[in-house]
């Protein structure tokens, strides 16, 4: 295989990572666009009382380990291995993290604002809040996985 044809086949795939990109964004601005209208309509212009030095720290580390990702990815093609496993490795623990914040803090947003909507129907909402959790995360799973295929 001569060199062209790997630039070309790198030229390939990086255009088919940068449709996933994208699919990604726009799915997710749907979801949270959507998420969004539907709080505005059934709270209005109230505002429940949110954690902001939660919302601090989980923004913190999404930002961080988007740092320690990009670094992984520069290690990887200078051909750096054990810099790019320790920044992936570092990546990954921040996004645990991250997802630990988000999850708790976002469950329980969930909850309590569908609980002060629906008060009489508040064991049910409980009950569904870790499944709905679950099912998003399925979905961004799916996605990620439909991309995956396409490469």
């Amino acid at each position: 295989m001569s060199s062209h044809a790997v630039v070309d086949n790198y030229a390939a795939k990086l255009a088919r990572n940068r449709l996933g990109l994208w699919l990604f964004l726009i799915s997710d601005s749907f979801l949270f666009v959507g998420l969004f209208v539907t709080r505005v309509v059934l709270l209005g212009a109230n505002r429940p009382e949110l954690n902001q030095v939660l919302g601090f720290v989980v923004t913190v580390l999404l930002l961080f380990s988007s740092f320690f990702m990009n670094r992984a990815e520069v290690e990887m093609a200078h051909g750096n291995r054990p810099a790019f496993l320790r920044n992936t490795f570092i990546t990954m623990a921040l996004g645990v993290l991250f997802l630990a914040g988000v999850v708790g803090g976002g469950l329980g947003i969930l909850i309590g604002g569908l609980a002060t909507m629906a008060p009489g129907r508040r064991d049910e909402v409980v009950s569904l809040g870790v499944k709905s959790i679950v099912s998003g995360t399925l979905a961004t799973c799916l996605l990620g996985a439909i991309v995956g295929i396409l490469e």
